[in-house]
């Protein structure tokens, strides 16, 4: 601050004052220097010299007492634009905040998803359930460990807010008590919230990421947002945004909590230094006014307006309740039962032909199989706890696709059933029918009598199941799983370790059985999920290809234990690649093609009734013999077929013929082999393996389709299926491709989007009809 004074004269005397006003006494203290030289030049002059002494705001000439200055400075409270201007540094440092609060919760809240997207994806909470946990024991455990983790962030953020020394959240024991309820609060909606979100994921590092990614966005955009509404239309629109904002994005909801609270803070502190009891200062409405006109509210949590946030603390109870009610609706197929329910409304309303070919009555058509359809007979005419395992007439439909075409089969206590089929069969669609995996789209199943489709959680309680893919949790140890499947079948807690201790006995994984799992070899997993399905014994074991990968030591030590388990009366059902495995274990079997059951019985009913005859099998000493032994085989067999013809070795296949004796067919070879000087011989009935892959072959023949090209729409050629070879779909699938290269080039944005859509859907109707679901 500085001053200059000049003398233009008798008359007049000119003096300016020129400073920076940076506090409240700058303007006195300006002043007072002016009135000083003023006095100066009029009391002195070259005769009487005199000296100013003194500070800025009271001086005095020595020499001449009668004259003195003093300055006093009364300031009016400040007008409204000054506390603006004042609050405007208040409002960076709160959307500073704003801007770290949403980026820290939402990292908080997604960690939750991670454990459980893993589960969800390995089965192991489906195991889990299907062993007799509950739903709300599950996601009760799961939210009180998560709500441990996050109070411990929520010490984190009030300690970070002491560390930096922010006194509009530490200044008062209350404000920090609102932020804590806020937090809490918050826990009870984004928690369920990420519950309920990672349902869509079946990655958990991705379902992570994206969970952040959208608490981060959906907070940003309303941050971004409501100031652009507050200055384009008005303060009320952007109030009411920001209420709705709140309650659609929990994380722009909390993050504009700590906001409202940081201001409604920031200006309490600002008016605290006015004395509303001075009149002159009764005059400042935004400090000293009424409740609604201050800049600060004395009940942040009560108060409805602007300056309260009343609404976001009962929206997030509000939320929780409905996150939670998403998450168990999920968890019961709430919604997909309306859905089914609302279907099968329409059908029956309507016969609509979308779903005429959802049939509720037993597919007794005449081409099926006499034994198949004489089980239907045998499993309507039983009563439903008839036996261990009753399936009746069951069906699924994915779509439009009916991948599992009215299986009718039962299990008697101590019976082992087998279930064989290529891949793409529909073996692995049953047996997630029958473990609730899937939902049954018509039909019904039995286990001891609790029917799957209406109380499947009672039903699994009885069930063991050894899944396709091992559903366990490799951080785990053998042991630790165990003993947490024992506790969930509800074993006594005294026989636990004696259980355990003889199920580990059983697998042999003695040696492994404190390690963890991430280190067991594939075949030990397949010994420990096997022994998963044995804790407890239940009544029935569902086995989808338990000894797939599995070494053949390992693989006879599972059917031994197997075969335990059905001495002790417990029922079997399984799915197997391995024909020694099902003529091992199997009371009765059958063999499924395309959904349906082609045949039914005993292992050995099928070989008798399903195999062309005999098998011979001859290895010669001399290749030259061969073409002379092949006559006299045709002569001595009529009727013989050679299957197959390497070197030394021929294959053939004899039929059956009335009256001739297995003694008359050993004979004739006897006499043939002297002869021809065989090196050995062998004469067999046709193998389970033979039949199967006779039906194998007939599967693969109604799968063996092609493209033609039909008429053009859309701009695409549409290929339509025929018969053809998988050179010829590949051929199909490279034509799609190309002509969508090509149109795209000289595409629009908006035809590059129908061309989108029509490729997508014409290659979802391909696949349907190529592919199988199992």
């Amino acid at each position: 601050m500085g001053w200059r004074v000049g003398n233009l004269g008798e008359v007049e005397t000119s003096a300016t004052s020129s400073g920076q006003q940076k506090g409240l006494e700058d303007y006195a203290s300006k002043r007072g220097g002016v009135e000083k030289e003023r006095f100066r030049l009029d009391i002195c002059d070259e005769q009487s010299p005199c000296k100013c002494e003194g500070v800025r705001n009271y001086w005095k000439f020595p020499g001449k007492t009668s004259y003195f200055g003093k300055v006093n400075n009364h300031p009016f409270p400040p007008v409204t634009q000054d506390v603006l201007k004042n609050r405007s540094y208040s409002n960076r440092s709160a959307y500073i905040i704003f801007y770290a609060i949403i980026v820290c919760m939402a990292i908080v809240v997604a960690t939750c998803c991670q454990f459980l997207i893993r589960e969800q994806k390995k089965k192991s909470k489906h195991m889990q359930m299907l062993s007799g946990l509950r739903p709300w024991m599950y996601w009760i455990t799961a939210f009180l460990w998560d709500v441990i983790w996050y109070i411990v962030s929520m010490a984190a953020f009030i300690g970070t807010f002491y560390a930096f020394d922010i006194e509009a959240y530490t200044k008062s024991f209350d404000t920090i008590l609102v932020l804590l309820l806020a937090m809490s609060l918050y826990g009870w909606t984004a928690i369920p919230f990420t519950y309920w979100f990672s349902f869509a994921f079946t990655s958990a590092p991705k379902g992570f990421t994206m969970i952040v990614m959208y608490n981060i966005i959906t907070g940003m955009t309303g941050s971004i947002a409501i100031p652009i509404i507050q200055r384009v239309v008005s303060n009320d629109a952007a109030y009411t945004w920001s209420v709705i904002l709140s309650f659609a994005f929990p994380t722009y909801s909390i993050s504009n909590v700590f906001t409202v609270v940081y201001n409604n803070e920031f200006g309490r502190q600002a008016c605290a230094m006015l004395d509303c009891s001075i009149p002159l200062y009764n005059a400042s409405e935004i400090c000293c006014g009424q409740p609604e006109d201050r800049i600060y509210t004395d009940h942040i949590l009560t108060d409805t307006g602007k300056l309260g946030i009343f609404y976001p603390i009962i929206f997030f109870a509000i939320e929780g309740f409905i996150y939670w009610f998403l998450v168990i609706s999920h968890e019961y197929n709430f919604i997909t039962r309306l859905i089914a329910f609302c279907k099968w409304n329409k059908k029956n309303r309507i016969g609509d032909s979308q779903y005429e070919n959802w049939s509720t009555e037993p597919e007794l058509y005449t081409g099926e199989d006499s034994d198949v359809l004489a089980e239907k007979v045998r499993v309507k005419e039983m009563q439903k706890d008839g036996a261990a395992v009753i399936v009746d007439d069951l069906k699924k439909w994915y779509g439009d696709f009916n991948a599992v075409k009215g299986v009718t089969f039962h299990v008697k206590q101590g019976g082992c059933f087998g279930l064989l089929g290529v891949n793409g069969a529909g073996k692995t669609s049953t047996f997630q029918m029958l473990t609730g995996e899937n939902g049954i789209s018509d039909g019904d199943a039995f286990v001891n009598g609790w029917s799957v489709k209406t109380h499947w959680r009672e039903a699994g309680a009885n069930i063991g199941y050894c899944p396709q893919f091992d559903a366990i949790l490799e951080e785990m140890t053998g042991e630790e799983t165990l003993y947490m499947f024992a506790r969930i079948r509800g074993t006594p807690r005294k026989l636990i370790p004696e259980k355990v201790d003889a199920v580990i006995y059983t697998i042999g994984i003695g040696m492994y059985a404190k390690r963890q799992i991430k280190g067991y070899s594939g075949g030990n997993k397949r010994r420990l999920s096997l022994g998963i399905a044995l804790i407890g014994l239940p009544p029935v074991l569902l086995l989808d290809e338990p000894t797939t990968g599995v070494d053949p030591k390992a693989r006879r030590i599972i059917w031994n234990i197997l075969a335990r388990a059905q001495a002790l009366g417990t029922s079997l059902v399984l799915t197997s690649h391995s024909m020694d495995e099902c003529e091992a274990l199997c009371t009765e079997l059958a063999i499924m093609v395309n959904g349906r059951f082609k045949c039914y019985g005993s292992c050995q009913h099928i070989k008798s009734r399903y195999g062309a005859g005999f098998t011979l099998l001859i290895r010669l000493h001399r290749a030259e013999e061969a073409e002379s032994t092949k006559a006299e085989v045709i002569k001595t067999f009529p009727g013989a077929i050679l299957k197959e013809h390497h070197l030394l070795h021929l294959n053939y296949e004899l039929p059956k013929r009335p009256g001739v004796s297995w003694s008359m067919l050993f004979n004739d070879l006897e006499n043939l082999s002297r002869r021809h000087d065989f090196e050995d011989y062998s004469l067999s009935q046709t193998t389970l393996e033979q039949v199967f892959l006779e039906f194998s072959r007939d599967a693969a023949k109604t799968k063996n389709v092609g493209y033609s090209e039909i008429p053009q729409r859309n701009g695409f050629v549409n290929y339509q299926m025929t018969n053809g070879t998988p050179a010829q779909e590949q051929q199909s699938n490279n034509k799609l491709a190309d002509e969508f290269l090509s149109k795209l080039g000289s595409s629009t944005i908006y035809n590059f989007f129908q061309l989108c859509d029509t490729l997508l859907k014409k290659k979802k109707t391909l696949l349907k009809t190529q592919y199988d679901f199992t």
